[in-house]
């Protein structure tokens, strides 16, 4: 964190230097290989001042390519910056003086205006001009009070470079002025380019987000739709779909009571009456969907439903049907009591494991597990299959069955949850409806649905019922 005595007052053309660096990283790279090769040459002719002026020279621009490498922090590049070109300038200034002023070696006089034009460059400013007249000040009285017949000998050549330098000062000084302006301008403009760009990205944000929430709800208002259209017509057929299937499930038990083992009807009524099972079991699906907002408040154990439906015939019947599967229950200790409709959430415990044991027609592992959960912040979830992104934070009573089956895909978790969608052999398993009954009725108790799934790892749906009660986290658990 930079301290607030730390913090620097950046000018344009630093600006410029940080944003374009491998201008500069580029200059030095073509700079520094030249002054070598001059630094080699005042060497060997002797010029032994020239050749320490260009040594530390070479020195500072070398710092300054390091610190452009090395990738440092921009506070720390503007340091090293700020404090190369002020000793630079220095030792610069402090030979020309002596060089021109004390030792009347005029062959030097050119880099006076390469100084000038570095300084201005630099410093564009009062300072940058106040330094420059000094140094013109320093130039005349050294040429001319030591030894005034140097310069009345050579006072024509000596006023044109004067007025040359002055003349050029002065351009560089407006040119710079001029850059500095229209890099005042263009700074300002990148920054008004930035705060435009920052407001259109928060606005494509906020767009992207009322899209995304309109369609969570268009698909929920499309749920929704279908649900009453299925549900309307369940209730308008289930009375007269039950008054002709009592007599296709009854009549057969009448007629096999006579019938001897050994006769060949015998096969194909008790198919009449597992077909009018089956059907039944379809209307009540369809009517269990057309009783929307059923009354959810008793006060229940999902580990007791958990237990009761694992004693039922229904039960032990898919056992029979699945014997290569195997299912293990793992309860947190304490009761997990939430306010619900045990009849209803039977049935989606009942609907989940028989989806799970349909997915693994090569037999394997399903995990039937209750837990006590709390969230001190909201709980995102990653497939919004009720239209909501988190549950909010509370604490939940968490019902999860989990298989090791073939999975679902990515695109079709929330497949799976609409009406009369099903993967499986028509006439052999389920109709389609067995997850629509378990969203409807976890809407009911106020409940999400999570969804995690892999293809050929296995499935876990989690089912979060908010919890009123307290209880342990120590898990206990069993085997069926």
């Amino acid at each position: 964190m930079i301290k607030p005595q730390d913090k620097l007052m950046v000018s344009l053309v630093e600006k410029q230097i940080l944003e374009h660096s491998w201008v500069l990283e580029t200059f030095l790279y073509v700079l520094v290989p030249t002054l070598s090769v001059f630094n080699i040459y005042c060497t060997l002719s002797r010029r032994f001042l020239a050749s320490a002026i260009l040594t530390m020279q070479l020195f500072c621009f070398l710092v300054i390519l390091i610190s452009i490498r090395n990738g440092l922090l921009d506070l720390v590049r503007i340091r090293i910056f700020r404090y190369v070109f002020r000793f630079q300038v220095m030792i610069f200034a402090l030979y020309l003086i002596y060089v021109i002023g004390i030792l009347q070696q005029f062959e030097v006089r050119p880099w006076s205006f390469l100084f000038v034009f570095f300084l201005f460059l630099w410093m564009p400013n009062r300072l940058g001009g106040l330094i420059a007249i000094l140094f013109y000040l320093a130039l005349f009285l050294l040429m001319f009070w030591p030894d005034p017949g140097v310069f009345m000998g050579n006072s024509d050549y000596l006023v044109r470079f004067f007025f040359s330098l002055a003349l050029f000062s002065i351009l560089s000084f407006c040119g710079v002025i001029v850059r500095k302006g229209y890099l005042k301008n263009l700074f300002q403009a990148k920054a008004e380019l930035e705060v435009s760009e920052r407001e259109y990205r928060n606005l494509s944000q906020r767009l992207m987000a009322e899209i995304a929430h309109r369609d969570r709800i268009e698909k929920r208002l499309h749920h929704a739709i279908k649900m009453e259209t299925v549900g309307k017509v369940a209730a308008g057929v289930a009375h007269d779909l039950n008054n002709i299937l009592s007599g296709i499930v009854t009549y057969p038990d009448l007629i096999l009571l006579g019938m001897k083992k050994q006769d060949p009807l015998r096969g194909p009524i008790e198919m009449i009456k597992d077909s009018g099972i089956k059907a039944a079991s379809i209307v009540d699906d369809l009517l269990t969907l057309s009783r929307r907002g059923v009354p959810v408040s008793t006060i229940m154990d999902i580990k007791q439903i958990s237990e009761e439906y694992l004693h039922s015939p229904e039960f032990r019947q898919l056992k029979a049907s699945h014997a290569r599967v195997t299912l293990d229950t793992l309860y947190d200790s304490g009761p997990m009591t939430i306010k619900g409709s045990p009849v209803h959430l039977s049935k989606v415990l009942m609907n989940l494991v028989s989806n799970a044991a349909e997915a693994m027609p090569r037999g394997g592992e399903i995990l039937i597990r209750v837990q006590a959960r709390t969230f001190d912040q909201p709980e995102i979830l990653k497939i919004p299959i009720q239209g909501q992104t988190e549950i909010p934070a509370g604490d939940y009573v968490v019902l999860s069955v989990i298989d090791t089956g073939v999975g679902i895909e990515a695109r079709e978790i929330e497949l799976v949850f609409e009406p009369f969608y099903t993967k499986k052999i028509m006439g052999m398993s389920g109709s389609g409806l067995g997850m629509s009954v378990v969203l409807g009725t976890v809407n009911d108790h106020k409940g999400f649905i999570q969804v995690d799934s892999a293809v050929e790892k296995g499935t876990c749906i989690k089912i979060y019922f908010p919890d009123e009660f307290e209880h342990g986290a120590v898990p206990t658990g069993g085997s069926f």
